[in-house]
């Protein structure tokens, strides 16, 4: 197991590669930008869209076609990603450590 919390960044795009103002590309920078920048040291995982940090565990959806439709309503943005730098407004409330069981089940892969 790891002995410090990683940040993983999750992306995703509202609007279509051939839309006149995709959004794709500029999230998978902003989410780059995310993970390399100390300001999100121990953030664990993350959703990076439309400039905004959101910590995973409380991120929502709130519109189906707005770009800016993913909040953490109270728990606020981790951090924004604005002149290629990360701006943090506060840590994440908390880490939810899951151990791993001693044995694992055998799958049979294949048929």
């Amino acid at each position: 197991m790891f002995k410090k919390i990683l940040t993983l960044a999750f992306v995703g795009a509202q609007r279509s590669a051939s839309d006149l103002s995709a959004d794709g590309p500029a999230n998978i920078y902003d989410a780059v930008k995310t993970v390399v920048s100390p300001a999100s040291k121990g953030w664990g995982a993350v959703l990076v869209m439309d400039q905004y940090v959101n910590e995973a565990r409380y991120v929502q959806k709130s519109h189906t076609t707005n770009p800016h439709t993913f909040m953490s309503g109270q728990y606020g943005y981790l951090g924004y990603v604005v002149n290629n730098k990360v701006m943090k407004f506060h840590d994440v409330q908390k880490h939810t450590k899951l151990g791993l069981p001693k044995n694992l089940a055998k799958v049979p892969l294949g048929a």
